[in-house]
């Protein structure tokens, strides 16, 4: 059987990304090395199986971030990008990632590799500075130039055409995550360890930060007051210290307990930050699910909503998650409402939370269009027509 010999250009190992890993390392047509940038957080190591059979480095560096270099890592990210390039047939990286895409494009061209750039940008950056614009601009080229554009979706689609990207080498690779659903419930006394016997649960699930809008729907939940009569709001999740300012994402966790404990008494349980392969066992709490990312920035996709359909839960987003149009079907999943319109949010709580019927319907709904987006052989399949095509 030929093969091809593909070089991954990544961030960083996150446990979200490993069915991604799995897919490829399955499919005998490849032959697969991976770079990882940034050092392997303490709670997100890979599995043994894919470290072995992966041809695979560590850069080392704090963070992918220029800052989070020192003049070595800086110098073992050229190297070891140069080997892996002349290595490969082909060299897939994303524009998410600040420096090694660009240095990986660069030297993809001059050997003439062929450079496959997956990308979840959907909307370009409010107030950017000056340095940051013209950064941008880098990444414009990137995936005009490049010889394949994998978009995850119907956002990013758009986004790329609206930059003049040639439609013809854009493929939509699908970003995986864990079916939630295939695991087992591990903690079955977990709901009467939270004291949520007899109770409805609205579950966030992810990371305090000013853009994620907790607060957003901290308020929503206060407006909404007959649906919370008999529900609980779930917060799991906490100030991240990987973020780059953990003393801002750490304040705005004290603003939204206060907020909390003054307005929604006994109304909203944080559990703190929740383990990767623990997060099925709170999924399963819930009967609905909400991420109600604020008017600040945009979340590139959202991969927590893939998880919450997997789990067939209804779901409530706002219009700033770049998943929406592929896996929230407004009116028949879930809904999608204006970013920081509290409102709006308030009222559909209050809609879905008093219907038990609509919530098992959009549930039945929400599994399918996981189970329409979540196809594994799909990843492979796209990168190994890309290797063999022509691109542009």
């Amino acid at each position: 059987m030929q093969t091809k010999h593909v070089g991954i250009i990544w961030p960083g190992f996150r446990k979200y990304n490993e069915q991604f890993y799995r897919a490829v390392l399955e499919d005998q047509r490849f032959k697969t090395s991976v770079l990882w940038i940034r050092r392997f957080r303490h709670d997100e190591i890979p599995p043994k199986e894919v470290i072995e059979s992966l041809s695979c480095k560590v850069v080392g560096a704090e963070s992918i971030r220029i800052s989070g270099y020192s003049v070595k890592t800086f110098l073992i990210m050229l190297y070891m990008i140069w080997k892996i390039v002349r290595e490969c047939d082909g060299i897939l990286t994303s524009t998410q990632a600040p420096l090694h895409s660009k240095v990986a494009f660069v030297l993809a061209k001059f050997y003439r590799k062929k450079i496959f750039v997956k990308t979840e940008q959907w909307r370009d950056l409010d107030n950017p500075s000056f340095f940051m614009r013209q950064y941008k601009k880098l990444d414009v080229s990137i995936i005009r130039n490049c010889d394949i554009l994998l978009p995850h979706g119907t956002n990013q689609l758009q986004y790329a055409a609206g930059k003049g990207v040639n439609p013809g080498i854009m493929r939509v690779m699908p970003l995986l995550s864990d079916d939630l659903r295939r695991l087992p419930v591990d903690k079955p006394r977990l709901k009467e360890t939270l004291g949520l016997q007899g109770k409805k649960v609205i579950l966030y699930f992810g990371r305090l930060t000013r853009q994620k809008g907790l607060q957003d729907l901290l308020l929503a939940c206060i407006l909404a007051k007959k649906a919370m009569e008999e529900s609980v709001l779930l917060v799991c999740g906490g100030a991240d210290r990987n973020f780059s300012d953990f003393s801002d994402t750490a304040s705005y966790e004290e603003e939204c307990h206060r907020l909390a404990e003054s307005l929604l008494p006994g109304k909203v349980i944080f559990t703190g930050p929740i383990a990767p392969s623990d997060k099925h066992n709170y999924f399963q709490l819930a009967d609905l699910f909400i991420h109600p990312h604020g008017n600040r920035g945009t979340d590139g996709w959202g991969l927590v909503i893939n998880e919450a359909a997997s789990m067939s839960l209804p779901i409530i987003v706002s219009d700033r998650v770049g998943c929406a149009p592929d896996l929230v079907l407004n009116g028949q999943n879930g809904y999608i409402v204006p970013a920081g319109d509290i409102r709006a949010l308030a009222r559909r709580i209050e809609e879905l939370m008093a219907d038990d019927n609509k919530r098992m319907h959009f549930a039945v709904q929400s599994r399918l269009a996981f189970e329409r987006y979540h196809q594994p052989k799909t990843v492979p399949q796209v990168i190994w027509e890309a290797l063999n095509g022509s691109g542009k």
